[in-house]
């Protein structure tokens, strides 16, 4: 990727780089990010819907419908991690009996998934965003992968499209070595009587 050209200062240029962005480390965690998303593709199908492959680690996942009778309606959401990062931080490395990245990547797909539910809907596609202080955060192999593993299982439990995601480094605003976790969702809600609202509770 080109540098910005952008000026700051006379004489001096703004980079990537100098914003804290480095791809050489981030790239293993996205490749294996789209690798397991990709084993989700077919979990739409029972919607009535097709993924379409050529959007896949595009700016935005596409969808096709292929039976328009299988739903009424589609809800959204968007949810946060909060700071339980830092309590999985707290116990890492992980062990053969506690893995807290991958509990607490399940554990933010749960929050997203729970508040689809609420208004009847069954979850259908979401997307992971994964926002750093430092690309230096990547450098941990065995973290990045456990919150993968954690987000593609509980995809595969809920039988939902991991779509794609967004992985930021956001210096100054995020510390370096901490990671902000949160996540979106788009669910189907099959027909208008599984719909719920106030007045049915």
């Amino acid at each position: 990727m080109q540098e910005s050209t952008t000026e700051s200062v006379p004489g001096t240029f703004i980079t990537y780089q100098g914003s804290g962005v480095n791809y050489d480390v981030m790239d293993p965690f996205k490749i294996a990010a789209q690798r397991l998303a990709g084993l989700t593709a077919s979990y739409c199908l029972q919607y009535g819907f097709q993924e379409e492959p050529w959007s896949r680690g595009e700016s935005a996942y596409v969808m096709r419908v292929v039976d328009p009778a299988k739903f009424a309606y589609l809800a959204d959401v968007n949810e946060g991690l909060g700071t339980k990062s830092v309590i999985a931080d707290d116990y890492h490395p992980s062990s053969d009996t506690v893995r807290p990245h991958f509990n607490i990547s399940i554990d933010n797909f749960a929050m997203c998934v729970n508040d689809l539910l609420t208004t009847g809907a069954l979850p259908l596609v979401c997307a992971m965003h994964l926002a750093v202080g430092s690309s230096d955060w990547f450098e941990n192999e065995q973290k990045w992968m456990e919150i993968l593993k954690g987000w593609s299982h509980a995809c595969d439990i809920t039988e939902c499209v991991w779509g794609g995601g967004e992985t930021p480094t956001l210096k100054r605003i995020i510390t370096p070595g901490e990671v902000l976790l949160s996540g979106s969702a788009s669910g189907v809600i099959r027909s208008p009587e599984d719909v719920i609202r106030e007045s049915r509770i």
